[in-house]
């Protein structure tokens, strides 16, 4: 089976979210949850649901959801129950049919038009890999690399923080 790794994320950090960035961050690791580092393909099954595409079904379960923060940061303070369960039924939904989700991950990107956050959910049916246990975590941008940030446009640009 080829393995395949999913894409980095920058991991959550309050200063950046509330900070000079808010309006242009991307890819920001807001919570997962059993998430693997990489998928199987062929094996596994993925699934990408964006909040402003279906806000219904991403919305509609968000009844078993208690968070500690509020605002951009409320899923990074939801417990791991209760959001693999919210993740299951948004995918349930979403697809038309139950869904065995077994990780997933919300990460927070901006909409270049409008400067709104968006929110995409990425929720993994994974198998057991053959002859070992998958390490967990998505990848994460290191340290002293390159951050890539957005302007209001949407156009990157770099620095060296």
């Amino acid at each position: 089976m080829i393995k395949t790794p999913f894409e980095p994320v920058d991991p959550f950090d309050f200063e950046r979210l509330y900070g000079d960035e808010k309006y242009s961050l991307q890819n920001m690791l807001l919570r997962q949850v059993n998430m693997p580092a990489y998928a199987l393909l062929g094996a596994d099954k993925i699934y990408d649901v964006w909040e402003d595409r279906n806000p219904t079904v991403w919305w509609g379960n968000a009844d078993v959801l208690k968070s500690r923060y509020t605002g951009d940061a409320f899923f990074a303070g939801v417990d791991d129950g209760p959001f693999l369960k919210w993740a299951a039924a948004v995918v349930s939904a979403a697809e038309g049919r139950p869904a065995a989700v077994t990780g997933a991950a919300v990460v927070r990107f901006t909409n270049a038009m409008s400067g709104y956050p968006v929110l995409r959910l990425t929720a993994i049916e994974a198998v057991s890999e053959p002859g070992g246990r998958r390490p967990l975590g998505l990848p994460t941008t290191k340290m002293g690399e390159p951050v890539r940030h957005f302007d209001g446009f949407g156009f990157p640009w770099e620095d060296d923080e």
